[in-house]
């Protein structure tokens, strides 16, 4: 019988628990998503509400029931709001889409007279290409599977609004060691601060961008600028595809919109260069020095949940970055993997409260 050292057989028991996480993940897909983006709004309700009992006067501070309350209001509100926008937006443009068929065969052909082709594409050769049947069957597929997650999210959401008060309770419970209890708390109390910190300096930074998308696509008169302005506020919480994405499609829509290139450069170059403002100065500023996350390692974490949960990874790859460099600082055999996560090997602010 061969004995194998024990280095080799903890080389061993590593890559079978990656192994079996990587098949968690994949397999629990259903459950995990809606769990997940439940605990991120959890998370953002607890810290509207720290906002606005700060607010309130320090003579008559707001209980902390009303405070949760009215942030749960407001997250609801609006979430309700951008979902009627967007239902309104969509249905305008399926409306207006025969409109846009000469302007879009114009862009054709100057993009075929650019790329020096012998024949321009029409727009009838281009639909007739296109599988609109299996487009629509997969779009009524989606929207439902999104309908049916967005219900499962706010029941996960609500269980945990109920409950948050029992946490402490049940953690006094669970663990008798006093110490054993601290390193949790501090490890959960972590947690819980830079994902707040995430979600704000996240949510205020997306704000901005969406705000003065909106006025630029007003100012270059782009239909639906509206809609634009709510997809790019969304897009802005992936990192680096996001800007990409939110810069292209509006450009896309002025292409197709106006008979000339001018107002397609315009929004083009104008969205790119707040992108890239943001993107370069202002983000790194506020959420680089805040959460201390390595680029490449955001990078790689983007590319493999998109890989495992799609669109919704690329949603919740920051915040799961965050917990894993959180988790690993606490423990001295995986703090090395901490301070590689970390953009300059610093961990003593995952550390303290």
């Amino acid at each position: 019988m061969v004995a194998y050292p024990i280095r080799t057989l903890n080389v061993f028991l590593w890559m079978a628990i990656i192994g079996f996480f990587l098949v968690l993940m994949v397999q629990g897909e259903q459950i995990l998503v809606p769990l997940l983006f439940a605990i991120l709004i959890w998370h953002l309700i607890n810290a509207l509400a720290s906002f606005y009992q700060r607010l309130s006067p320090s003579k008559h501070p707001i209980p902390g029931w009303l405070g949760l309350s009215l942030a749960t209001l407001t997250i609801l509100l609006c979430f309700w709001v951008v979902w009627q926008i967007i239902i309104e937006n969509m249905a305008a443009v399926i409306g207006t889409l025969p409109h846009y068929e000469a302007n879009f065969e114009r862009s054709l052909a100057r993009i075929s007279a650019f790329l020096d082709l012998k024949k321009t594409p029409t727009l009838d050769q281009i639909i007739g290409e296109i599988d609109f049947l299996s487009i629509l069957s997969r779009l009524a597929q989606n929207f439902a599977g999104w309908t049916g997650t967005a219900v499962v999210i706010f029941l996960y959401l609500l269980f945990l609004l109920l409950e948050q008060r029992f946490f402490d309770r049940k953690l006094r419970v669970i663990f008798s060691d006093a110490t054993h209890e601290k390193r949790i708390r501090d490890v959960l109390a972590r947690i819980r601060v830079e994902t707040q910190r995430y979600l704000w300096v996240k949510t205020v930074i997306s704000l901005v961008v969406g705000l003065a998308s909106y006025l630029l696509l007003r100012l270059v008169h782009v239909d639906y600028a509206e809609f634009w302005a709510f997809l790019v506020f969304f897009l802005k919480y992936i990192p680096v595809l996001g800007a990409f994405i939110a810069t292209l499609l509006p450009a896309s829509l002025a292409l197709i919109q106006f008979e000339t290139l001018y107002p397609f450069f315009l929004v083009l170059g104008g969205l790119g260069i707040l992108q890239f403002i943001i993107g370069n100065f202002v983000e790194p500023r506020m959420l680089g020095n805040s959460l201390n996350l390595s680029p490449f390692a955001v990078m790689v974490s983007l590319m493999t949940w998109w890989y495992i949960w799609g669109v919704a990874g690329m949603f919740l790859c920051v915040p799961i970055l965050v917990t894993l460099v959180i988790l690993f600082a606490h423990f001295p055999k995986t703090k090395p993997l901490a301070i590689l996560l970390t953009s300059r090997g610093q961990i003593d602010r995952f550390l303290k409260q």
